[in-house]
């Protein structure tokens, strides 16, 4: 899910951490992480100068895991990973606030809709 935009206070919303809109990640990792990992990650890791952690992570099953965060450091998720010693196969940004990937196919694109801009925009 990526969103395009020439709206720079819209983009500024969903991109900046003190709004508060969470972005989600599916997220496959070449091994299963432990709970220590996880726990790890939500308290923070350091990694090149910065503290880098997520909201929430879930397992999904195998090695898939749902990534819930509201920044966006440059490849956090993978440094994260990284830094357990799980690198990443597969990541794929599912939702943006409340509004949801669905089902767009990869390559695909669509504009939003004004309630789903608006949806983009929640908290979470």
């Amino acid at each position: 899910l990526i969103v395009f935009s020439d709206d720079g206070a819209y983009l500024e919303r969903v991109a900046h951490p003190r709004h508060m809109v969470c972005k989600r990640y599916e997220v496959t990792v070449a091994r299963e992480l432990a709970e220590a990992d996880m726990k790890h990650m939500v308290e923070g890791i350091a990694d090149e100068g910065e503290v880098l952690k997520v909201i929430s992570v879930e397992r999904m099953g195998g090695n898939r895991y749902m990534f819930k965060l509201n920044e966006g450091k440059k490849r956090e998720i993978r440094r994260l990973c990284r830094a357990c010693g799980a690198p990443v196969l597969k990541l794929k940004r599912v939702a943006l606030g409340a509004l949801e990937l669905g089902n767009l196919k990869s390559g695909a694109h669509r504009e939003l809709s004004a309630e789903e801009v608006e949806k983009s925009l929640i908290p979470g």
